[in-house]
């Protein structure tokens, strides 16, 4: 995992000209938690995009449940939550930039979410479907 820290100014503009990843599909089935307790757990997330998000908790039904909203520039929100317990950023047009899947027993009492920027155009896009087999 990478945090944020600084970046010398030649650095800084290799990485603006370097092409943006695409923005991660939501989860279908839609990412939901686990119905156990778990452990506690104390997020931490990082928004290292240029562009603000929403963090959203995802309850066991899959219901989002808003968590409120996180500035850019590397600004921070933490959490007291569970392993059990689903999360997801997502811009305020609803695009997915992270989903943080449930992970009982396998996630640290303090965990750090770097949140990168994605691109958020090509998201925007419809998928591209294969042709039927049949139609040319």
């Amino acid at each position: 995992m990478q945090l944020c820290g600084g970046v010398a100014s030649g650095e800084a503009e290799a990485t603006q000209s370097q092409p943006l990843p695409r923005c991660p599909p939501a989860a279908s089935p839609p990412l939901a938690s686990l119905a156990t307790e778990g452990r506690p757990v104390r997020l931490t997330f990082i928004n290292l995009a240029r562009y603000p998000l929403r963090l959203v908790f995802l309850g066991a039904d899959g219901e989002a449940v808003d968590a409120g909203a996180i500035e850019p520039h590397g600004a921070a929100r933490t959490f007291d939550s569970a392993d059990t317990h689903a999360w997801a950023a997502r811009t305020f047009r609803g695009e997915t930039v992270l989903e943080l899947e449930p992970r009982p027993g396998d996630r640290p009492k303090r965990h750090i979410v770097d949140i990168e920027e994605c691109d958020l155009a090509a998201a925007r896009e419809p998928a591209k479907q294969p042709l039927h087999e049949g139609w040319r």
